[in-house]
Formats: structure tokens, C-alpha cells, sequence
């Protein structure tokens, strides 16, 4: 409606100039009374632009050809009373000031004016249909961009939310191993690490970044579980200057890579196999890296895409960061599989803050 009437106000606003224009143009010095006279015709003019909006918004719903007829039956009406109102003007004020112009007919003034103003209106009518397809376009991209954005939320939810069943029953069997043969220390250090992974996995927002240190502390957290099924089987090594503590990452990002380091390389092992997790700045960017020096490069190569594994990690990355991250996998020569992934390094909000 502010719209609308704004475009009104312009309208017959320029309208008025137009009218003084044309007067002066004809009369010279024009006299007092033609500036009143103009300013009530264009006045005027906001009365039958208010109808043609009424009339616009309350048939919006129709079928096109109705609107359109009624629209159109709007039109002529809101022309001829407004001509009307201008040729009434026009005799009443030249009868009073002008008296050797006054006597026109008054259907012959009618009808000059009516030629002219049912194009204004029609112009009025096609400005107001411009601007409210522009706010239901607008709204429509509203709504929109409001869907895609939901969509992508509920898609970085899921993929941040999938939690390995075979994960939480294997860690529960081994608390209950742990509790039978009376291992009670260890079963109650299983449980606390377990009940902090699960916090880091569930508290947090799916689409908000966490500090490099907390990632690193839920991957420790995660490998301590799986180190008391494995024992010497499964040696960890972690390393990240202090200065990335605060670099801002995707929460469990790495789990899922190091998952796929134990169920691959770890698992299936009869020695020992060492999982390195590290971080380092290179290039202005946040390089992060998961290697295990398994002999299950094959095995990791065919499951890597599957469950929780680099298929969930790289759409992740693809929707928080589009083209400004990379995700590479490979061989480790001499034996072992490396998942790399490049980042751009920023920090996270308390990190700002405190700075």
C-alpha cells in the first residue's frame, strides 16, 4: 500500500507540473487562480488511483480475463469521473476569472479530458501491477532462499548426526566385558569418554564451527574408547601448534576419518598400527590430516565412501564452504592410508572476541 500510494503521489505530482507547464506555455504569467485550479485537478487525481488500487487488490485472487475486464470497466469509470471533476474545475474557475473562455460543452470537455486521464490511470494501474509482482517475486526468492536454507540445515544436521551403531554397540560390549572380568577403574574411564563423545556429538549446532582443540580433545576421546578394545594394537599419535587451538573447524569432522582409520587399518591388523591425527597452517590455510599405517589401503580405498565416511565428510565441506576446501585421499607409500583436507582458516567467535 506505502507503494502504492508513493507511485500515486508521483503520478499526479508530475501530473501537477505537467498542467503549469502547459499553462504557462498558453497564458504566460499565469494568474494565481490556475495554480489552485491545477493543484485540485492533480488533488483529485489520488481519489480515483485509491479506487483503482482497491479494485487491483480486491480481484488479485480472480481468474486473469475477469481481472482484467473489471480492471478495465475500473478504469474507464475512475477516467470519466475524473474528467467530470476537471471539466467542473475548469468552468467554475474561468466562469469566475476568465469569464470570455467559460462555456464550453461540457460532454466536449469531458471527452478531452477523459482521453487524456484514462491513460494516466491506465499507466497508474500498470505501475501498481509492476510493483506488486516485484514484492511476489521478492517474496517468492524469500521463501525460497528460506526452503534452501532449511533443506541445507537439515541435510548438515543428518550428515553431522549419523553415529555409528556398530560403534556404540562395540563400545557398550566392552564396558560389559570390562565389568565382568572386575576391570571397574577402566570401565568407568570407558564410560566418561564415551558419555564426553556423545556430548560433542549431540550439543552442538550442526551448521556452527567448534575450536581445532575441542575437535582434537572428541577425537582423543573417540580413540581412548576404541583403545580399550584394541589395546596395543592401536597407538595414537596427535600434533597441532598451540597457535591453531582456535582455528574454527566443522564439529567431528575427523571422527568420521579416524573411524574408517580403525575399522580399516586397526581392526584387521595382528600388530600394532599407529593413527597419526595433525593439524598445521600452509599456504593461509587450515590443513588437517588422518594416516594409519595399516596394511588395508585396499580395503579403506573400497569402504572409504560408505557409512560415516569421506562421502559424509566431503558433502559436509562442500555445503558449509563450496569451492574454498579440498579433501584429498590416498596411499601412504611403504604401507597405510592419508586423508587430508584443506580448510580456510578462520577462528571461531570466543577466539574473536577475545582478541
Amino acid at each position: 500500500m506505502r507503494e502504492a500510494a508513493a507511485l500515486a503521489l508521483g503520478l499526479w505530482g508530475t501530473a501537477y507540473v505537467v498542467y503549469l507547464t502547459a499553462g504557462l506555455a498558453n497564458d504566460g504569467a499565469m494568474a494565481g487562480f490556475n495554480y489552485l485550479m491545477y493543484a485540485l485537478m492533480a488533488g483529485f487525481g489520488l481519489v480515483p488511483s485509491a479506487l483503482i488500487y482497491l479494485t487491483m487488490s480486491t480481484t488479485e485472487r480472480m481468474r486473469l480475463a475477469p481481472r482484467l475486464a473489471v480492471i478495465g470497466v475500473c478504469l474507464v469509470g475512475t477516467g470519466l469521473l475524473h474528467a467530470l471533476n476537471d471539466s467542473l474545475l475548469f468552468e467554475l474557475f474561468f466562469r469566475a476569472y476568465r469569464p470570455r473562455f467559460a462555456g464550453t460543452p461540457l460532454v466536449r470537455a469531458m471527452a478531452g479530458n477523459f482521453l487524456i486521464l484514462v491513460w494516466l490511470h491506465a499507466l497508474y494501474a500498470a505501475g501498481v501491477e509492476l510493483v506488486r509482482s516485484a514484492r511476489a517475486t521478492r517474496e517468492r526468492d524469500r521463501l525460497l532462499s528460506e526452503a534452501r536454507a532449511a533443506a541445507h540445515q537439515a541435510q548438515l544436521a543428518a550428515l553431522r548426526f549419523q553415529l555409528n551403531p556398530h560403534f556404540l554397540f562395540n563400545t557398550l560390549n566392552a564396558v560389559s566385558t570390562l565389568v565382568v572380568t572386575h576391570r571397574n577403574a577402566e570401565a568407568e574411564t570407558m564410560i566418561g569418554r564415551l558419555c564426553e563423545f556423545l556430548r560433542a556429538s549431540l550439543a552442538s549446532d550442526p551448521q556452527a564451527t567448534t575450536p581445532l582443540a575441542e575437535e582434537m580433545a572428541t577425537v582423543e576421546a573417540y580413540l581412548e574408547i576404541e583403545s580399550v578394545r584394541f589395546g596395543e594394537r592401536l597407538r595414537v599419535e596427535m600434533a597441532w601448534p598451540p597457535e591453531l587451538e582456535t582455528a574454527a573447524v566443522p564439529g567431528l569432522v575427523l571422527q568420521p576419518l579416524v573411524e574408517n582409520a580403525v575399522k580399516y587399518a586397526v581392526a584387521p591388523a595382528r600388530r600394532p598400527v599407529t593413527i597419526r591425527v595433525a593439524a598445521a597452517e600452509r599456504d593461509g590455510a587450515l590443513a588437517l590430516m588422518v594416516e594409519d599405517d595399516g596394511d588395508a589401503g585396499e580395503l579403506a580405498a573400497d569402504h572409504a565412501g560408505t557409512g560415516v565416511g569421506l562421502e559424509n565428510v566431503r558433502r559436509r565441506l562442500t555445503a558449509l564452504y563450496g569451492a574454498d576446501c579440498a579433501l584429498e585421499a590416498g596411499r601412504v607409500p611403504g604401507g597405510g592410508w592419508r586423508v587430508a583436507l584443506r580448510l580456510p582458516l578462520n577462528r571461531t567467535n570466543d577466539a574473536r572476541r577475545a582478541a
